[in-house]
């Protein structure tokens, strides 16, 4: 259920300077009523056997973040950010015979998904921006995807990634590819992240970007649990897709909108999300 796309890894800027920084803040929302099954199909509805009778799943999340940014050096920006998220999963029964939706269980929670501090280190700048990212993500609330007797979704786990940027720029067009490795807790498996973008800055003070990321699960597919709407997945395996278009009014500040959709997967929720975001840097 947890929305973690692999670009929030990448900084707004490709070149920086030391000293500068920036804060942004973002909130957006996701929803989805169908899930990908273990064979990629898509699934809206479940069988209860006490009642007899099917139901459907309503998936929502309010998602925010805080986030700063700082250069240490020409090469080296370290990074820290505080994302939250209110969830939401409501349970229906299909359409009785006097032709009403019986609510089985509605289910809320906010949660501070994590703390994290990285860092983005550029060792190669020519025609061709290598970049080194590294980042570390304690959850506020940790547990164990498989103990079902936990509240509501459970706990996370704590993240160590490190991967590498590679970004192209032209006159007015860039493209970036980026690959990361996340090593997590034992009961949850490590999760390879793959983000490609293009991106067109043709008028002036606009950005216009699309891409394409890809989650996948490094483990075997046997070990992965059944999935289970109301838990956090400990081993969601995605291809979404989306753009961002951003306006630079002046020097400081930064605008932007991103939709992206998930077009297919295993063990992950079927979900689109719409974010906005505002920073200010100097």
């Amino acid at each position: 259920m947890y929305f973690n796309p692999a670009y929030v890894l990448l900084s707004q800027m490709t070149t920086y300077k030391q000293g500068y920084t920036m804060i942004k803040c973002s909130i957006g929302s996701a929803s989805g009523a169908s899930y990908f099954e273990r064979n990629g199909n898509r699934n809206s509805s479940l069988y209860d056997s006490i009642q007899r009778s099917h139901y459907t799943f309503d998936n929502s999340m309010i998602n925010g973040s805080v986030q700063a940014e700082y250069g240490l050096t020409d090469n080296l920006l370290v990074r820290c950010s505080l994302p939250f998220t209110s969830y939401s999963l409501i349970e229906k029964f299909t359409v009785d015979s006097i032709g009403n939706r019986v609510i089985r269980k509605q289910m809320n929670t906010t949660l501070i998904n994590y703390c994290s501090l990285g860092g983005m280190y550029s060792f190669l700048k020519g025609k061709t921006i290598v970049s080194l990212l590294a980042e570390y993500r304690v959850p506020t609330y940790q547990g164990n995807p498989l103990d079902s007797t936990s509240d509501f979704l459970g706990g996370l786990s704590k993240e160590a990634l490190i991967g590498l940027h590679f970004h192209i720029p032209f006159e007015k067009s860039w493209i970036a590819f980026s690959g990361s490795l996340s090593l997590r807790d034992s009961a949850w498996q490590n999760l390879a992240y793959i983000h490609s973008e293009i991106g067109f800055s043709t008028v002036e003070k606009t950005a216009l970007i699309f891409f394409i990321d890809i989650q996948q699960a490094m483990g075997a597919s046997r070990d992965i649990p059944i999935f289970e709407i109301r838990r956090f997945q400990p081993a969601e395996q995605f291809t979404s897709v989306g753009a961002s278009f951003k306006i630079f009014p002046d020097d400081h500040l930064i605008l932007d909108a991103m939709y992206s959709l998930r077009v297919m997967g295993t063990h992950a929720w079927s979900i689109g999300n719409v974010a906005l975001g505002a920073g200010y840097r100097w």
